[in-house]
């Protein structure tokens, strides 16, 4: 009953900016989804990522900002990460565990346990209750002032 309560908390912050704080990590966006087992966070970038609501161990919003924003971005509206990682079936995705490692190929099983990502030559076995967050598609590195300069 507890998750419902913090999934009802959540709600209300629907619309606004927020800190998740997700292991050691902190994520700052604009939360734009709540669903019973994961939330949906548009970053500044315009990056929409799926967070695992059982990963998330706190949640900060700015006191000043009283209205939420409407969401415009579009994203993918499931009941859980099981039918998230089945939306996202033979599409290329990015997944960050809890322990910080990255994963990105396109995502061609998903089991009751676990989902295989294809990347190249690897296959990548991903156990789901490791997964922390979900992006479809992959996060384009910002250039650096060195590579700018050359």
């Amino acid at each position: 009953m507890g998750l419902d309560k913090f999934s009802a908390a959540l709600d209300l912050l629907k619309g606004f900016n927020v800190n998740l704080y997700v292991g050691e990590d902190i994520y700052k966006g604009k939360l734009i989804g709540v669903e019973p087992d994961h939330v949906v966070m548009e970053t500044e970038d315009k990056y929409i990522f799926y967070y695992n609501i059982d990963k998330i161990q706190a949640i900060t919003k700015n006191t000043r900002q009283f209205q939420p924003e409407e969401p415009t971005a579009e994203f993918q509206k499931t009941q859980s990460l099981s039918e998230l990682l089945h939306s996202f079936h033979h599409s290329w995705v990015t997944i960050l565990s809890i322990n910080k490692q990255r994963f990105s190929g396109v995502l061609s099983d998903i089991d009751t346990d676990f989902a295989t990502l294809i990347n190249g030559e690897e296959r990548i076995l991903i156990k789901i209750t490791h997964i922390s967050n979900i992006l479809k598609g992959f996060v384009k590195e910002k250039e650096t002032k060195k590579e700018k300069a050359e």
